[in-house]
């Protein structure tokens, strides 16, 4: 006989540190609220990385057992997503061919740096492009720096050549409307 099924939409409010709380203390069915909760992030880190729906499968599969072989290390010092993904893009980092390039144009903390320095470092990929890091400026004592088979851009991915014209256009146009008395403005971040 298998364990209850849950109720799942009661444990919603749960926090993840909760759940993880009484999955160590021996609630171990409740692991099935976090796998819930983190299958579409995971899928799509991993396959954002990949390029490939078995391999993404695989790496979900991967990370969620190493996630629950290692739960008692999960200390709290950032929110239990961030653990689970960095977990996932590791494991991801370690399935890529060797002859791929990382590109990271998104946001620093999407890429575990220390687990890329290894990556790069063994050679099981060929390089990577970094628009972004988790720290900004990049630290000089940062390896990354040494490696010749890695691209630093000082975050400018965004720009082109018409940037600093569209930037102006929109700033002016928001402005004329904002003396208008109008609130909606474009380009508005809420």
């Amino acid at each position: 006989m298998g364990a209850p099924a849950l109720n799942l939409p009661a444990w919603d409010s749960t926090s993840d540190e909760d759940v993880v709380k009484r999955v160590l203390s021996g609630e171990t069915a409740l692991y099935e609220i976090l796998i819930r909760r983190y299958n579409q992030r995971l899928y799509r880190v991993a396959r954002s990385i990949l390029r490939d729906d078995t391999e993404a499968e695989d790496v979900m599969q991967e990370a969620y057992v190493r996630a629950y072989q290692h739960l008692n290390q999960f200390a709290g010092d950032a929110k239990f997503s961030t653990w689970l993904t960095k977990i996932a893009v590791y494991e991801a980092l370690a399935r890529m061919k060797r002859s791929v390039y990382l590109i990271n144009i998104a946001r620093g903390r999407v890429v575990d740096e220390p687990a890329l320095i290894e990556a790069l470092s063994a050679g099981r990929i060929a390089g990577a492009a970094l628009d972004v890091t988790v720290e900004e400026p990049l630290p000089p004592a940062s390896p990354l720096w040494g490696m010749e088979q890695v691209l630093i851009t000082p975050h400018t991915a965004g720009e082109t050549r018409r940037y600093e014209d569209n930037v102006i256009h929109i700033l002016r146009e928001n402005l004329d409307r904002l003396w208008r008395g109008e609130t909606e403005l474009r380009n508005q971040i809420v």
